[in-house]
């Protein structure tokens, strides 16, 4: 697993600095040697995730600026079940995804998890929100809505298209 901070090169918005962790089984296959391969990969996960639904990336934004958390990471591997739980592949064995997640919490606003998740399964957080796809997930199937795109918000669990608009009036309120 490498991981690479490409926020100053990518149009990351109000996301401040984006660090992408890339197992090295992804990097070999879609030969991401050098940090423009990277930052493009990026700019693409970015694109598919944030572009999913507008009003997550706000959610995003104005969540930042209440909780003072900045930043964001995204986790890019395969991943599979095993034994019941969501794992990705590190290139030196599977690892669990919940405790990529819990290694983060508090250190990022947002994570972004750019791996398989066949069984659907779900995944939590205490401080970092958490944008994570069903299924087979790939920019592919993102941009084309083969997979959907689940949007977990700490002490209030997941939410989408229909409750979204709720937690970001609840949201702009605590604010104010």
């Amino acid at each position: 697993m490498k991981k690479y901070t490409v926020g100053s090169r990518v149009d990351s918005g109000d996301l401040g600095a984006i660090d992408i962790y890339v197992s090295s089984d992804v990097r070999r296959e879609e030969s991401i040697d050098e940090i423009i391969l990277v930052e493009d990969a990026t700019r693409l996960i970015l694109s598919a995730f944030l572009n999913y639904d507008l009003r997550y990336r706000e959610y995003i934004n104005l969540y930042s600026k209440y909780r003072g958390l900045k930043n964001t990471a995204i986790l890019s591997a395969h991943g599979d079940i095993y034994n019941g739980e969501w794992m990705y592949a590190d290139g030196k064995g599977m690892r669990r995804v919940q405790n990529w997640i819990k290694a983060r919490d508090g250190d990022y606003a947002s994570l972004l998890l750019f791996c398989c998740n066949p069984g659907f399964k779900e995944v939590t957080t205490k401080k970092s929100l958490i944008l994570v796809g069903t299924g087979k997930t790939s920019i592919a199937a993102i941009t084309a809505r083969e997979g959907k795109i689940e949007f977990y918000i700490p002490e209030i669990g997941y939410v989408d298209g229909y409750t979204i608009d709720y937690e970001l009036r609840a949201l702009r309120e605590k604010m104010d």
